[in-house]
């Protein structure tokens, strides 16, 4: 078992590792918030895995932190950065995504999920 004491140790960590993540939906007006039973989490693109590396991170304050995701798409990394509110996200990490980028096939991977 590993303890991890601060978040800084944490992205130290994990520099390079590959990342499932789920963006939860924002909820728009009162209504849709009133609407929302307290056991109910909506995603965006409901609820499908986005793949990525964490590559930056900023602190907030409040134990809020902003990460910066480059997000893979077709089994290579985006050009792109994107940036989430821990908060309004939820990572996964398994093992067998480590060799996605090596050249490991999308089939494979999609019949393990």
């Amino acid at each position: 078992m590993r303890q991890i004491t601060d978040m800084e140790t944490w992205l130290l960590d994990n520099e390079g590792r590959i990342f499932r993540f789920t963006v939860y939906q924002r909820m728009f007006t009162p209504k849709e918030q009133a609407a929302k039973y307290s056991d109910e989490t909506y995603f965006e693109d409901g609820g499908t895995y986005q793949f990525g590396i964490v590559e930056e991170a900023v602190e907030l304050g409040h134990g809020e932190w902003l990460l910066g995701i480059r997000e893979i798409c077709n089994d290579a990394v985006c050009e792109i950065v994107s940036y989430y509110r821990m908060s309004e996200i939820r990572l996964h990490c398994f093992d067998k995504d480590q060799g996605m980028l090596d050249g490991e096939d999308e089939e494979e991977r999609e019949d393990e999920l």
